[in-house]
């Protein structure tokens, strides 16, 4: 991971979750070493506005339905994950027939807060995998 300093936040399966910043990537357990370096101290910054969201999850998974049933899922994770300041939401839909991934694009598209999105890479799922950067 080019000598940056993560948290192994969890074991899955045959991999490493490792948080980097405000991503978390699954990595296999050899791309994994123990730092010397002591942990950094964790900065407080002011609060301005409302509260974050205590439970907004990162990812969301909608393998397994019609693409019409998708739309009040993304939109709420989305919601969620704006209120909880994520810059970044991992929506899983699988690669199937393209049909989901279609759907979730043509959403992102229309919605003002996503930045941006795009596919995810080989480690964070390729093509079953969108990643949404929100504002």
């Amino acid at each position: 991971m080019g000598g940056r300093l993560g948290t192994v936040a969890a074991l899955r399966g045959d991999g490493v979750v490792v948080v980097l910043g405000s991503l978390k990537l699954t990595v296999p357990p050899g791309a994994v070493t123990r730092s010397s370096q002591p942990r950094p101290a964790e900065l407080a910054a002011p609060v301005r506005g409302d509260f974050a969201e205590a439970e907004a999850k990162s990812e969301i998974d909608v393998r397994g339905m019609r693409a019409h049933e998708v739309e009040d899922l993304v939109l709420q994770a989305v919601d969620a994950a704006i209120r909880a300041d994520l810059k970044l939401l991992r929506i899983i839909h699988g690669k199937g027939t393209g049909a989901l991934r279609e759907r979730v694009a043509e959403m992102l598209k229309q919605d003002a807060r996503v930045t941006g999105f795009r596919l995810g890479a080989w480690n964070e799922g390729g093509a079953g995998v969108t990643m949404a950067e929100l504002a």
